[in-house]
């Protein structure tokens, strides 16, 4: 017999999976547009969008671990055994969660040839290249554990 502890984590996994995808679609717009940002060299956007990737990062951080904790720390393996709707979901969310990654990584690539050419810029005109603002490595890159929970 089952104790009430353990049934509940498991009937709050459809919702949490909703709230993960909605949070991951909404991230993705914001990447979207920071792609637009970025292509249109438009820093008022690009500062407002990193406070909005930030949080939006964050949360889908947070909903990650309230999965994860709901599952057994094992949302691969117990997600399937809660039926069809539950796994399309999981698996939604898993093709959103590569998409992310893959649009991040563009757009930090785009980043990074956008401030190599500043520099080199700067170097041509006898400048002071300005210091990084925001890319890998710096404080406002996304949380360290991003997608660590969505990758299990």
């Amino acid at each position: 017999m089952s104790d009430h502890s353990d049934a509940t984590p498991s009937t709050n996994v459809p919702s949490l999976l909703d709230a993960q995808i909605d949070c991951a679609r909404q991230l993705q717009d914001i990447l979207d547009a920071e792609t637009q940002a970025l292509l249109a060299a438009d820093l008022n956007a690009l500062a407002e969008l990193v406070q909005r990737k930030q949080q939006a990062a964050e949360t889908l951080e947070q909903l990650s671990r309230s999965l994860s904790e709901a599952t057994g720390g094992a949302p691969a393996e117990r997600i399937p055994n809660l039926g069809e709707q539950a796994s399309s979901r999981w698996q939604t969310l898993r093709e959103t969660a590569e998409l992310l990654r893959k649009v991040n990584l563009h757009n930090g690539a785009l980043l990074s040839e956008r401030q190599a050419r500043l520099r080199w810029i700067a170097e041509q005109a006898g400048l002071e290249p300005a210091p990084t603002l925001y890319g890998p490595g710096t404080q406002a890159a996304r949380p360290a554990g991003l997608g660590r929970h969505l990758a299990q």
